[in-house]
């Protein structure tokens, strides 16, 4: 069951790439700057998965929670 779980993911911003907190149940992202700026998407992309992995998820139970996020 994910209800109440979050996830992180890597965002593009303006200025590059950023991590942002996918909440299950909820529609798009918060951005989450302090895990800092990236310069490109692949180190976003592994920031986010040393994020989730201190979070104790899976790499398909965050998948599943960013992918539940873009649905809303």
């Amino acid at each position: 069951m994910l209800t109440g779980k979050y996830a992180y993911t890597a965002v593009v911003v303006p200025t590059g790439f950023q991590i942002g907190r996918a909440d299950y149940g909820t529609r798009g992202y918060t951005p989450f700057p302090k895990a800092g700026s990236f310069r490109s998407y692949d180190e976003a992309k592994a920031r986010a998965k040393e994020l989730n992995a201190g979070l104790g998820l899976t790499e398909r139970e965050a998948f599943e929670i960013v992918m539940d996020t873009m649905r809303k």
